[in-house]
């Protein structure tokens, strides 16, 4: 349908043209475009429920138990990492984990779990 284009000896790939690609887009997802033009005025923009500041925090997960523990370690065997290097090296790390040595996190955030439902429960008992 879009053939290649040559510029000398080397060949172009093929563009879509814009009205193609961004109808393609709409059908996906209605009002996508619509909204696009609407951002501009502040019209239709969405309105998100603030959080409660009495909430309870939620429950950490073991691997967000095992980040608090390592990070500094890592920071301090790779000076100058960045954000997402640090990420991706605890990430490694993570996976390296063998089961036993994941236990002591998962056991962590099983009992965060439960502080949570139960600071939970509580907060919907004080807001009936």
């Amino acid at each position: 349908m879009f053939g290649q284009l040559t510029r000398g000896a080397m060949a172009l790939p093929a563009v879509r043209p814009l009205a193609l690609a961004t109808s393609a887009v709409s059908m996906r997802t209605p009002g996508l475009i619509a909204n696009a033009h609407s951002k501009a005025s502040g019209d239709d923009k969405v309105k998100r429920k603030k959080k409660d500041p009495n909430a309870p925090k939620r429950a950490s997960s073991a691997y967000m138990f095992f980040v608090k523990a390592n990070r500094d370690e890592v920071l301090s065997e790779n000076p100058g990492i960045t954000f997402g290097e640090t990420g991706r090296a605890l990430g490694k790390k993570w996976n390296n984990l063998s089961s036993a040595e994941k236990a002591p996190y998962e056991e962590k955030a099983n009992e965060d779990k439960i502080r949570y439902q139960e600071a939970k429960a509580a907060y919907d008992a004080s807001k009936a």
